[in-house]
C-alpha cells in the first residue's frame, strides 16, 4: 500500500518529467532554453493547485490536516518540555477530577438504587412552614406506624434516623455513620439476605 507522502512525492517525479518533456520538445521547435521552460509551465498549468486536487483525491483533506497539526503540535512539546509536562499534567487532572465526578453523580442520580422496584421509591418529608420549604421535622413511630396501614397508598413503609454508633473493641473503638431503622425498613426494600436473616416488622 502506498503512503500518502510516497504518493505526493511520485506526483512531484511524474509532473517534473511532462515539464522536462514538454520543454524539449519546445527546444526542438526552436525556441530558447528560458521560453521553452515557461511555455512547458504555462501550458501544464498551476503546479500547486495540481499537487492539491491530487493530494484531496488520495488523502481526506482533514486527515492529511491533522497529520499535520499533531506533527507540528508534536515538535513544539518537544523544544518545550517544561510546558509540555505542565500541559499533559494538567490534562490527566482534568480528565481525572470529572470522571471522580461523574462517577459520583452516576452512582448517587443517575444510577437505579439496588432495591426492588426502585422507580416506586419515594421519601416523605413533613412540610413546616417554618422551615421557609426546606423539609424538616421527623416523623414519630407512630406516624410511621400508621402510614405503613395505608395499604392503598404505599406498598410498604419504613422509618430511619441519622445516627452515630460506638463500634470495635480496645485501640480499634471509635464511631460509625449508620442509621437506626423499623422493622419494616429491609421489607420495604425489597432486600434478601446472603446470610442469616434481616430486621422483619415483628422486630418494630
Amino acid at each position: 500500500m502506498i503512503s500518502g507522502k510516497q504518493a505526493l512525492d511520485d506526483l512531484d517525479e511524474e509532473i517534473r518529467d511532462h515539464i522536462e518533456r514538454e520543454t524539449q520538445d519546445n527546444l526542438a521547435r526552436g525556441l530558447s532554453p528560458e521560453a521553452a521552460r515557461q511555455a512547458a509551465r504555462r501550458k501544464f498549468g498551476n503546479v500547486t493547485l495540481a499537487k492539491e486536487h491530487a493530494r484531496a483525491v488520495w488523502v481526506p483533506v482533514w486527515l492529511d490536516q491533522l497529520r499535520q497539526d499533531v506533527g507540528y503540535g508534536v515538535r513544539g512539546l518537544r523544544r518545550n518540555r517544561g510546558f509540555a509536562a505542565v500541559a499533559v499534567i494538567t490534562i490527566a487532572l482534568g480528565i481525572g477530577a470529572n470522571t471522580a465526578i461523574f462517577s459520583l453523580i452516576d452512582a448517587l442520580m443517575l444510577r437505579w438504587l439496588p432495591v426492588r422496584n426502585p422507580q416506586d421509591l419515594v421519601q416523605v418529608w413533613m412540610y413546616i412552614p417554618e422551615s421557609k420549604g426546606h423539609p424538616g421535622g421527623s416523623f414519630s413511630y407512630a406516624i410511621v406506624r400508621a402510614l405503613a396501614d395505608q395499604h392503598e397508598i404505599f406498598a410498604g413503609v419504613a422509618g430511619y434516623s441519622g445516627y452515630s454508633f460506638v463500634a470495635g473493641s480496645g485501640e480499634t473503638l471509635g464511631k460509625v455513620q449508620g442509621a437506626l431503622v423499623t422493622g419494616g425498613y429491609y421489607d420495604a426494600l425489597g432486600l434478601i439476605p446472603a446470610m442469616g436473616r434481616l430486621l422483619t416488622p415483628r422486630d418494630g
